[in-house]
């Protein structure tokens, strides 16, 4: 391993832990393409050690959040139910599918949710639609859990990138839906990074260098974002996806 390489890992894990702290998102939707483009990890490596970092980090900023909102702990105990043994299927699937159709899916999938948040598309569809109490929410968390299952064991992100847009659709205000998105990011990380560690897809010594800087960075964006708007938040979010999405896209048809 390079000189740089260590340090460069802890300054990966703080601004990822940045991202999740204040976003809700795992931070693996950072962290998976850049291990990829900057650190030359193989994809299913990059995708996969991440979320071993997952569970510490999303137990920080959440203890942090969940100060000004508590946590349904029952729904997302029904989320966690499905999420759980989705996310080990999704993970023994990765070594079928080609490990760049995976990077593929995952770019596209960070740049949609990105273009979507930076374009202002989201905070016209919550002024449309404003919080409100769900009707059946045993079914919602459910189907959640199995969504963020597949992103988490299939893609190897926490599974953020898919609850926090859905929990707000959902009805719920960024402020309620980020600290439920980092515990079920924690949740279901922790059957989808035994399996992949398992498999042979997690790189020990890159996950400890990320979770140097990703535990006081989880902590300090938490604070953070508590100052800003909710609409500053999301946009803010919504360009850093593009940007990464973009970067790892080029890097990846280099």
């Amino acid at each position: 391993m390079a000189d740089w390489v260590p340090l460069g890992l802890v300054v990966l894990g703080f601004g990822a832990g940045l991202l999740s702290g204040a976003f809700g998102i795992g931070g693996g939707v950072l962290m998976a393409p850049a291990l990829r483009a900057v650190f030359g990890l193989p994809v299913l490596e990059a995708l996969a050690t991440p979320l071993v970092t997952m569970l510490p980090t999303a137990i920080v900023a959440t203890v942090r959040h969940g100060r000004a909102q508590p946590l349904p702990r029952r729904h997302l105990l029904v989320a966690a139910a499905t999420g759980m043994p989705t996310a080990v299927l999704a993970a023994v699937g990765t070594d079928v599918l080609p490990g760049r159709w995976l990077m593929a899916m995952l770019l596209l999938l960070v740049s949609g949710i990105g273009v979507d948040y930076a374009s202002g598309a989201w905070a016209r569809r919550r002024a449309a639609a404003p919080v409100r109490d769900l009707k059946r929410p045993g079914l919602a968390y459910g189907s959640l859990g199995m969504g963020v299952g597949l992103v988490s064991g299939g893609l190897g992100l926490g599974g953020g990138v898919v609850a926090l847009p859905a929990l707000t659709a959902m009805g719920l205000g960024m402020r309620q839906a980020v600290p439920q998105s980092l515990m079920l990011v924690a949740l279901v990380a922790m059957p989808s990074a035994g399996t992949h560690a398992w498999l042979g897809h997690i790189n020990g010594a890159v996950a400890l260098w990320l979770a140097v800087g990703l535990v006081p960075g989880s902590w300090l964006g938490a604070g953070w974002s508590a100052r800003l708007k909710e609409s500053q938040l999301v946009r803010i979010l919504g360009v850093l996806l593009v940007l990464v999405a973009v970067a790892s896209g080029l890097r990846e048809l280099s």
